[in-house]
């Protein structure tokens, strides 16, 4: 497969993929630098807009940290976009060790002992974004 600005196919579609979990990481450092062209649906989490698919999740870099009104929708629902961006690594998850039987009185993301926390800090965004709704308006 030839990774260009043409259309990447990452089986991204219309699912039920929860947001809070970025897949496929080892995909997405092989594309690191490179300017993509990708497709899947609008959802918002905490730490912004998303592009989540059924096997590939992606952060998205939009100017309010999230899609634009009606674009998501909640329970898993959202517009269907196609997204160009550069791939960039940001190392930025509010991620912890939790310690087995202990209260986690922390924000963030609890890991279990021994983790590389800053490794688990990293997370992949399409930057230097343009996009179009996919979807046609009702």
């Amino acid at each position: 497969m030839r990774f260009s600005t043409s259309i990447i196919a990452l089986s991204f579609s219309l699912c039920g993929t929860t947001a809070t979990a970025q897949d496929s990481i080892d995909h997405w450092k092989a594309l690191l630098g490179k300017r993509i062209t990708v497709q899947g649906e609008a959802h918002n989490a905490k730490m912004g807009a998303m592009l989540v698919g059924e096997e590939s999740t992606i952060w998205v870099d939009l100017p309010d940290e999230a899609w634009p009104d009606g674009f998501y929708k909640g329970n898993d629902e959202g517009e269907l976009v196609v997204v160009t961006g550069t791939v960039a690594q940001r190392a930025d998850l509010p991620v912890f060790i939790a310690e087995p039987g202990e209260p986690i009185m922390m924000a963030g993301i609890p890991m279990p002992p021994g983790t590389d926390l800053e490794e688990a800090r990293k997370r992949y965004v399409l930057v230097d974004v343009v996009w179009q709704r996919l979807t046609p308006q009702r």
